[in-house]
């Protein structure tokens, strides 16, 4: 199974500036790095494009907000290898801001029995991210996501300063049948 995948979603950019909108009038003033927006809103606020979402991908689970500032991805450099909590194995990415400030690595674990560690990342939601120690990692693979990207959150990844424009923020959705996004992954 690929890491990645550049998805083909028709007009994606034309849906910018209301994603754009919505995204960061409920983000701006929040210091988390996780942000749920609800679904409501976003079918509301960006009608076209979550029509769009739901007619090529299935109903929409879940709209996670990643917003990274400097500050941030300082503080996650101990953290930063993981891999995400969850049944469904992938999420659709999308740019809302100042993409090409960060990174995702991808990497393979080199040590047969290393097993991670396990870190709460959003006590409201239950979320929680495995930890991989650098030292038991090998790069295997990297990618920004500067358009909308299908992400494999199953195998060790990380997010690395790439740039100096902050903050980053990015969308990341989730969907009811988890095969719809496997597929683009499928090799």
């Amino acid at each position: 199974m690929k890491n990645w995948c550049r998805i083909d979603i028709p007009g994606w950019q034309e849906h910018q500036a209301q994603l754009q909108q919505c995204v960061l009038a409920k983000v701006r003033n929040s210091k988390q790095v996780y942000n749920y927006i609800s679904l409501e809103d976003f079918r509301s606020e960006c009608s076209a494009l979550a029509h769009l979402l739901e007619t090529q991908l299935g109903e929409l689970e879940r709209l996670v907000i990643f917003k990274m500032d400097h500050e941030s991805m300082q503080k996650l450099k101990d953290r930063a290898i993981h891999v995400d909590s969850g049944p469904k194995p992938a999420r659709l990415n999308w740019p809302v801001l100042n993409p090409a400030s960060v990174i995702t690595r991808t990497f393979e674990v080199t040590s047969q029995d290393y097993q991670p560690t396990r870190h709460l990342i959003n006590p409201p939601y239950k979320d929680y991210i495995d930890i991989y120690d650098p030292a038991h990692c090998k790069q295997v693979d990297l990618v920004c996501f500067d358009q909308p990207t299908v992400f494999n959150i199953f195998k060790p990844h990380g997010m690395f300063v790439n740039g100096d424009v902050w903050p980053r923020v990015m969308a990341s959705f989730n969907f009811q049948d988890p095969a719809v996004l496997v597929k683009y992954l499928e090799e």
